[in-house]
């Protein structure tokens, strides 16, 4: 898998990594979100084996987490919750 798109929190507490694998036909996809200070998973928040993420975007608040699949299908979430003590 490789990284398709990267994202950095208004404040530089979180890295959001969309991954998309075009290996062969067989299309997987997953959205990991790290933290930023000790590069540690905080969450995988999407994992297909389906279809890639192709795209991530954080809010200009740092609230709302945005995503799209390579089916053009768009997730939402919300991240205050990852955000504490994030960073840090």
């Amino acid at each position: 898998m490789h990284p398709a798109a990267v994202a950095i929190s208004p404040d530089g507490a979180l890295i959001v990594v969309a991954m998309a694998n075009f290996n062969r036909g067989q299309n997987s996809g997953e959205l990991v979100v790290l933290d930023a200070a000790s590069r540690a998973t905080l969450a995988v928040l999407l994992k297909s084996k389906s279809f890639e993420i192709v795209s991530a975007a954080i809010s200009p608040d740092g609230s709302r987490l945005a995503a799209i699949d390579s089916n053009g299908e768009l997730y939402m979430w919300d991240i205050t919750v990852l955000t504490k003590g994030a960073g840090k």
